[in-house]
């Protein structure tokens, strides 16, 4: 399955058991239509099937022996009052109609003497409504009606342009993603905490958040991460921590948020933990939060005319966890590239414009240096310099870097993984025989019969 192992802990199993339950009910419901289960078999088949039957006997009797296990019973520590109160707080009737529904639509069409019509029909409907009740909303577990603005929220809102707002799709507007989204870009902001604008969440605000979309990033980012809160990165996870890069504790190794262009970090009401990552700019307060500027954060693409060849990932991580490693005037690079010289004055800041799989950079060093670029390095994306090929070095561990003579640059960065363009030629020429067999059919149809 498409990125199953990143699904967190026991959810993962969820979609492998919908998926089984729903191939097992569909055999189930042919052989009941059909009426095969009544049919003699061979003696073969007979054991088979007694051995199946055994075999599902005693996993049915594994698992509520576990589950008993796991309620614990007329135990001091059971789990019985809490699993029951989750219960109750659903709505009971929906799955009770339909479970009744179910056993009424699998007796009809057991009955044989009806019409394969009329016996599929109930079963067809129950399905579609049953998944219309709990999958039709974009939310079942959330009351569309608290997400309309009360009159105070939009009256504060009302000095934003109408647009702006208007860029919010999916949620409205709050306090502190319109405030975000009016500042000129572009920049990545992070939640001090888990709950304030999880990750999840400001993406549907077009706000690039350094914490990711759950859980989707490169397990390189995630040591990246873990090393910038201070934890052990010489393992790629611990535990359920690899689905989560919070940068809880980031103030530890501050550096790496200016690295990543961090200029906007978000609190929540209670402000807690503000003054670790001192010095900061208070930009915005309200009754949802405190939003602080950084006032050390690096621009999205910079030069440095410093650099330091470590080949091992972990010590380029131990490097950059170091206090003198400061990464506007070096960088850490995994492979020689051509020598870099000290600045002969101070250059211009890299001039940065994104399009979907596309950047643009202006630059003019005024010396051979290397240009950093705060996005995640992947050796899909194909550089040109003034339109001529050049390549692409990993930097600072995550990053991009292209190396630059002096004078004054283009650079374009285009992402075309060969994966996906192989893909794409094996799928153009899959195309292409499926057309010229079904033209090839039908002039074969067309053709007189002698």
């Amino acid at each position: 399955m498409p990125l199953y192992p990143q699904f967190e802990d026991h959810t993962r199993w969820f979609a492998l058991w919908g998926f089984a339950v729903a191939v097992l009910a569909g055999m189930g419901a042919e052989i009941i239509a059909t009426g095969n289960w009544r049919a003699s078999v061979p003696a073969e088949q007979q054991r088979m099937r007694r051995a199946n039957r055994l075999l599902l006997v005693g996993l049915a009797l594994f698992l509520g022996g576990w589950g008993l296990y796991h309620l614990q019973l007329f135990q001091p520590a059971s789990r019985y009052g809490l699993y029951i109160t989750m219960i109750r707080q659903q709505q009971l009737l929906p799955p009770l109609l339909f479970a009744s529904g179910g056993l009424a639509a699998l007796l009809l069409l057991s009955w044989r003497r009806l019409p394969g019509t009329v016996r599929w029909a109930p079963l067809l409907l129950l399905v579609f409504a049953d998944l219309s009740w709990y999958g039709g909303s974009y939310n079942t577990s959330t009351d569309m009606a608290i997400l309309d603005p009360t009159s105070k929220l939009t009256d504060e809102l009302a000095s934003y342009p109408a647009d702006l707002l208007a860029a919010s799709q999916v949620f409205p507007p709050t306090r502190q993603t319109a405030f975000l989204q009016s500042q000129p870009g572009p920049f990545r902001i992070m939640g001090a905490a888990p709950d304030v604008l999880p990750p999840n969440v400001a993406g549907a605000y077009g706000l690039e958040d350094i914490r990711g979309y759950h859980s989707l990033f490169t397990q390189r980012y995630m040591r990246l991460a873990r090393m910038a809160d201070g934890k052990d990165f010489t393992r790629d996870s611990e535990g359920s921590a690899v689905l989560r890069p919070y940068f809880t504790s980031s103030y530890n190794n501050r550096h790496i948020l200016d690295m990543l262009n961090v200029e906007y970090i978000v609190f929540g009401p209670d402000n807690a933990g503000a003054e670790r990552y001192a010095p900061l700019e208070l930009v915005h307060q309200s009754s949802e939060g405190w939003i602080y500027r950084n006032p050390t954060v690096l621009p999205r693409a910079w030069l440095v005319h410093q650099v330091e060849v470590i080949a091992d990932d972990t010590e380029q991580l131990a490097r950059m966890s170091q206090p003198d490693f400061d990464p506007k005037t070096m960088a850490v690079v995994a492979e020689p590239l051509p020598p870099v010289g000290p600045a002969v004055a101070t250059p211009m800041r890299p001039i940065v414009q994104y399009r979907p799989n596309h950047i643009r950079v202006q630059a003019s060093p005024t010396a051979p240096a290397l240009l950093v670029l705060s996005d995640a390095y992947h050796n899909g994306w194909q550089v040109r310099v003034n339109g001529e090929p050049a390549p692409l070095y990993r930097a600072n561990y995550a990053l991009r870097g292209v190396w630059l003579p002096p004078g004054t640059h283009t650079i374009t960065l285009d992402y075309r993984p060969q994966p996906l363009v192989w893909g794409a030629v094996l799928s153009g020429v899959a195309v292409l025989i499926v057309v010229g067999a079904v033209v090839s059919h039908i002039r074969r149809l067309r053709l007189p019969r002698l």
